[in-house]
C-alpha cells in the first residue's frame, strides 16, 4: 500500500499544482510529464520519500537561484 499511496500524493501534488498554476497564470505551467514522473517516484520511494523528495527539490530550487531572479521568472509574462 505504501507505493500506491506514494504515487497517489506525488502525482497528485504535481497535478494540483498544475491545475491551479493553470488556472492562476491562464497558460500552461507545467507539462503533464512532471506529474508522470513524481507518480512514478512515488511507486519507488513510497510517500515518506517523495514527501521528502519534493520537499528537497523546493529547497534547492530555492536556494540556488536569488528572490530576485525568482520573481522576475514568475512574473515575467
Amino acid at each position: 500500500m505504501q507505493p500506491l499511496f506514494g504515487a497517489l500524493a506525488g502525482g497528485g501534488v504535481m497535478l494540483m499544482v498544475a491545475v491551479l498554476g493553470g488556472a492562476l497564470f491562464r497558460k500552461d505551467v507545467m507539462g503533464f510529464g512532471d506529474v508522470k514522473l513524481f507518480a512514478c517516484l512515488g511507486l519507488c520511494l513510497g510517500i515518506r520519500g517523495t514527501v521528502a523528495v519534493l520537499i528537497g527539490a523546493s529547497l534547492l530550487r530555492r536556494h540556488s537561484s536569488s528572490s530576485r531572479d525568482f520573481a522576475e521568472e514568475v512574473f515575467q509574462g
